[in-house]
């Protein structure tokens, strides 16, 4: 019984461990616009991280606040691009944009008129990447 507890224990600290690796992923250098793309932006209190496993779609509620302009995005480790990522308006479940469109671009700008509430899906769909076993797609 001891034996599991502490097997228990450690897949909870792996797991957080990982989860805490991204908590600010999104600061990382790798992940920074040029600093000309980065010279009028102000990094927003709704910018984060998420550890997310390849090919699983994951789903994110943000309010954008009208009158504002927004840069959205996406990065990861290398081997888990392309990102794929839908932004869909959340009451009238009207799509707004779909990065596919686009062959995946991975940021965009908007300007918002009106506060409006949106779902952006998001999946790593890692189309290059070979997984050894299951800690190996996941990433931040």
């Amino acid at each position: 019984m001891m034996k599991r507890i502490i097997q228990l224990l450690l897949i909870l600290l792996i797991t957080q461990s990982a989860y805490s690796q991204c908590d600010e992923y999104h600061l990382s250098h790798s992940c920074r616009p040029s600093p000309q793309e980065a010279k009028d932006m102000i990094l927003s209190s709704q910018s984060k991280s998420a550890y997310l496993e390849a090919n699983k779609t994951y789903s994110f509620q943000v309010t954008l606040f009208g009158g504002m302009d927004y840069r959205i995005i996406f990065c990861t480790a290398s081997k888990f691009y392309p990102i794929h990522y839908t932004i869909t308006e959340k009451e009238t479940r009207i799509p707004l944009y779909d990065n596919k469109e686009d062959s995946y671009v991975e940021s965009i700008g908007v300007s918002i008129e009106n506060t409006t509430i949106v779902i952006i899906e998001v999946t790593l769909l890692a189309e290059n990447a070979k997984f050894k076993d299951f800690r190996d797609n996941r990433a931040c």
